[in-house]
């Protein structure tokens, strides 16, 4: 008599199956040193930003400007002094119908003085526009102090952090964007079907900021910013961490890996596909951001991990190279069953 075999499940359904053995394998960690990941199936790798980048993701080739935050307030400065233009213009013709011939002469007078008094601190006013451009323009602008972040420090710092790196993908400059589109797009990451990507618990507070997709809808790659609470360094500055290629793992970054991935492979339109890599941009309290490549290689999930970057101050030689792997989109590396 012969038996009969079990059919074969398709590779990605058997891929989200292993998947979320890892998640509920993971418990109440927090965070996962190296030497607990071989025993949840996640292989770590390092990566950097250069010379050993993500397999599955391409960096933006064409030229990134950083964004000109100067011109939004010369707009609001433009306007604030039409208005104040206007509300003068008014004040005068009331006060002219309403009062006597002598008061109006006395506020002719005064209007006089006025604009005299205006002409003689022109040269002043001109020379404090010039400090405000020159300051406008220096790279420590435009920046927050940490200090005065209002909420737990880890978690509101991260918070602000990415908040502000999505800010700065927004409002860069692409001069070539018609020759060389940028290679994501935006949705909000609730229509994508991931869950909620959020744990408010104190001390391991975790939340998915923003996601973007492919240009070409048939990839199922998808890039992600989280804010993390986990700090890298004590109240007084110490680091916490001796190496920094080997941090911990957050929870929350591996959750957001294992979930996000599992969506997409379980995603109809995506059926193709066998493997869903995620490109996170992970922030970190106090002030730091790494980048984690993850995916499903048929084997376990691997998490591919650059060292943390430190923003406390604003560098925009790094938020650029930050920028080219956050805006490049897929690479040429098939994620079809080979």
């Amino acid at each position: 008599m012969f038996s009969r075999s079990k059919p074969k499940l398709p590779e990605a359904i058997t891929r989200c199956y292993q998947l979320k053995v890892i998640h509920n394998a993971l418990g109440k960690r927090i965070r996962i040193p190296s030497s607990e990941l071989a025993g949840l199936d996640i292989r770590r790798e390092v990566m950097d930003l250069k010379d050993n980048g993500p397999h599955f993701f391409a960096p933006y080739r064409d030229v990134i400007l950083k964004p000109r935050y100067d011109d939004s307030d010369d707009e609001i400065d433009d306007e604030s002094d039409d208005k104040s233009d206007n509300k003068g213009d008014d004040k005068s013709d009331d006060q002219s119908n309403d009062k006597s011939d002598d008061q109006s002469n006395d506020k002719s007078d005064d209007k006089s003085d006025d604009k005299s008094d205006d002409k003689s601190n022109d040269k002043s006013n001109d020379e404090s526009n010039d400090r405000s451009d020159d300051k406008s323009n220096d790279e420590s602008d435009y920046y927050f102090n940490w200090d005065e972040i209002i909420g737990e420090k880890p978690f509101w710092n991260a918070h602000a952090l990415a908040g502000y790196l999505s800010g700065y993908a927004g409002n860069c400059e692409l001069p070539n964007e018609d020759v060389s589109p940028e290679g994501i797009c935006y949705a909000d990451w609730g229509d994508y079907g991931f869950g909620d990507l959020v744990d408010l618990t104190d001390g391991s507070q975790w939340q998915l900021k923003t996601a973007w997709y492919m240009l070409d809808e048939t990839a199922p790659h998808i890039v992600a910013i989280l804010i993390s609470e986990m700090a890298l360094t004590a109240e007084d500055g110490t680091p916490l961490f001796a190496d920094p290629d080997d941090v911990p793992l957050f929870h929350g970054e591996i959750k957001t890996a294992i979930c996000i991935t599992r969506a997409r492979l379980c995603t109809t339109s995506l059926h193709m596909n066998v493997n869903a890599p995620v490109l996170i941009f992970s922030s970190i309290g106090e002030h730091h951001v790494r980048v984690i490549e993850a995916y499903h290689d048929g084997h376990g999930l691997v998490m591919r991990v650059t060292r943390p970057f430190d923003m406390e101050k604003r560098n925009d030689a790094l938020l650029l190279l930050l920028l080219r792997w956050m805006l490049g989109g897929a690479s040429d590396k098939s994620t079809k069953l080979c």
